[in-house]
């Protein structure tokens, strides 16, 4: 796995969550959710979490300083616009493996 490349993967998809949050968009959003699920699909080059601990992760975002502190330098409000958004994915998602091709790019 490439950490340099899971963390410039990561800066622009919250660059992408940014700009629709300007937008005015809501967590349960089509076109939120398919970033949330890039954004699982991220987060499996490391693991493949449970529904729990992908809901956790957004919770560790919110309650460790320097995670909200690095999210939300990307927008005031992505913490916890993003933490709703993978809520919304954990109880409508179908499944909760990666994307066909999500590994390829690790």
């Amino acid at each position: 796995m490439d950490r340099e490349r899971v963390h410039q993967d990561w800066d622009v998809l919250y660059r992408e969550i940014t700009a629709f949050l300007d937008g005015g968009s809501l967590p349960g959003d089509q076109q939120i959710q398919e970033l949330v699920r890039r954004h699982f699909d991220i987060a499996c080059r490391f693991y493949t979490p449970s529904r729990e601990a992908y809901v956790g992760m957004s919770l560790f975002y919110a309650e460790d300083e320097a995670m909200r502190a690095f999210h939300d330098s990307y927008h005031p409000g992505m913490v916890d616009f993003l933490g709703a958004a993978i809520k919304v994915f954990a109880e409508q998602g179908s499944g909760f493996a990666p994307s066909a091709g999500a590994e390829a790019s690790a």
